[in-house]
């Protein structure tokens, strides 16, 4: 197995932002990008795992409600990857309720929409 997708020291933490939003996907990865990650999008789910076997992300934010592929189904899937094990993917909700059935989908924690900058800065380290 290739080592190509570790990341290395003081490499920039690779992020695939996930949101059926392209608006608030593209302002999120400018945001991502100023605190030194190094970014991809996907408009939806079906996307999102096709880019993150390729790119290899540290860290997936994944809205939840997406046409084609939704946010659960796409982390569920991730993660029976073996490339998919140790990413962490964090829930992007609107939804105030909810949380449990989400995390059980195999998300690492959750975020509520709109996501404060200081919330992106901590995620990303």
């Amino acid at each position: 197995m290739s080592d190509d997708h570790l990341q290395q020291p003081n490499s920039p933490t690779r992020v695939l932002v996930v949101d059926d939003n392209a608006d608030a996907a593209r302002m999120l990865g400018q945001l991502i990008k100023y605190y030194g990650g190094e970014i991809r999008t996907a408009g939806n789910g079906q996307a999102a795992i096709q880019i993150a076997e390729l790119f290899r992300p540290n860290l997936i934010l994944m809205d939840i409600r997406m046409p084609i592929i939704n946010g659960c189904e796409a982390t569920t899937l991730i993660r029976e990857q073996t490339w998919g094990i140790g990413m962490r993917i964090i829930a992007m909700t609107g939804l105030s309720d909810g949380h449990s059935e989400i995390l059980n989908s195999g998300f690492d924690g959750i975020v509520v929409k709109p996501i404060a900058p200081d919330q992106i800065q901590c995620l990303i380290r």
